[in-house]
């Protein structure tokens, strides 16, 4: 019998992806970052664990000096970025931000590159400064490239750059 109860449960999170079961039944906060494109990419923020108070903040969109821990995502997977038993709103109080900075970084090139070459050269694919609001109407999840309706959220380069497989358009 406990068998059969810890398939099903193992089951509900398998099938109910991202927003999932312990979001809704044992109070975490769980985002997702969602990577659409043709090839892997590394997410940093500050809020992204291990957390690092001397990271920088909203309105500093500088990177860290020292090579932050990122979140690798493979092309066409989504990855947890936050998982924790905070309120979204809380993380954000605690930072003492209305807006996070969430930097892309291209994978290959972050294996291939000094980390000062490519703070210096501010060698990001795209920089998404998110407040908890905009979290909120994505439900959670944003992902890269853009989507259609994360357009109207702050980031650079502007909307637009890339098309649907992460191809730079201009």
């Amino acid at each position: 019998m406990k068998h059969i109860v810890v398939i099903g449960i193992a089951s509900c999170l398998i099938l109910s992806g991202c927003r999932s079961w312990m979001e809704d039944h044992l109070g975490r906060t769980i985002v997702c970052f969602k990577n659409n494109a043709e090839y892997g990419i590394s997410v940093y923020s500050a809020m992204t664990p291990p957390y690092d108070p001397s990271s920088p903040i909203y309105p500093d969109t500088s990177l860290p000096i020292q090579l932050p821990s990122v979140i690798d995502i493979s092309s066409h997977d989504y990855r947890v970025i936050i998982d924790t038993r905070d309120e979204l709103s809380e993380i954000y109080t605690e930072f003492q931000t209305d807006t996070m900075s969430f930097f892309i970084l291209s994978t290959e090139q972050l294996s291939s590159r000094n980390w000062d070459y490519i703070r210096t050269s501010y060698k990001i694919l795209q920089r998404y400064d998110i407040s908890r609001d905009d979290f909120l109407s994505l439900k959670q999840y944003p992902v890269f490239p853009p989507s259609e309706e994360m357009r109207n959220i702050k980031m650079w380069p502007p909307y637009g750059t890339y098309d649907a497989n992460g191809n730079r358009v201009n």
